[in-house]
């Protein structure tokens, strides 16, 4: 890589507010390179991760994988993760706003959030911007949610298999 494709890309991380990390798989001694984005939103910042998609991540997490990550001579990052599969899980598959995002499409389709939204107020009062905030990490997702998420799996479930035998 020459010097200047080095100095481009540091000049536009630092415009897009990325930060590209090396990660190193300790098991396999594979390599993969996601991004780390920070963007502020009015007195908001939201924190996210490019790597197998784009997933918004806390800031805890953000500082974390920046906090531990050793730095070259000329700043370049990298992380050292046991393996692929326990970065993966913790940065983006087994995250509760990933599962979230998940099930609400799977109750209630492409429009799942108002949807959402109004199933859960019926057991506590939510609206879609609190839902809008769990997904962007900037509120934690209370842990009860999945065992309302649960009642209303079943109980759209039950809504589905009464209309079955209207089709047959």
């Amino acid at each position: 890589m020459s010097t200047q494709t080095i100095i481009d890309n540091q000049i536009s991380a630092q415009l897009e507010g990325r930060t590209d990390i090396r990660v190193e798989c300790l098991d396999t001694s594979k390599v993969f390179n996601p991004k780390l984005y920070a963007q502020k939103k009015g007195k908001t910042t939201l924190y996210w991760i490019q790597f197998f998609g784009t997933h918004h991540i806390s800031k805890a997490e953000y500082d974390e994988l920046i906090e531990l990550s050793e730095s070259d001579v000329f700043g370049n990052l990298t992380f050292k993760a046991n393996s692929e599969e326990e970065f993966k899980n913790k940065y983006y598959a087994k995250r509760p706003n990933v599962i979230l995002e998940k099930v609400g499409i799977a109750l209630f389709g492409k429009s799942w959030k108002k949807a959402l939204a109004d199933a859960l107020s019926e057991i506590k009062q939510v609206d879609e911007r609190r839902i809008t905030h769990w997904l962007q990490c900037s509120r934690p997702i209370p842990k009860n949610v999945f065992k309302d998420l649960k009642v209303i799996k079943d109980k759209r479930l039950k809504e589905i298999q009464s209309i079955e035998k209207l089709l047959d």
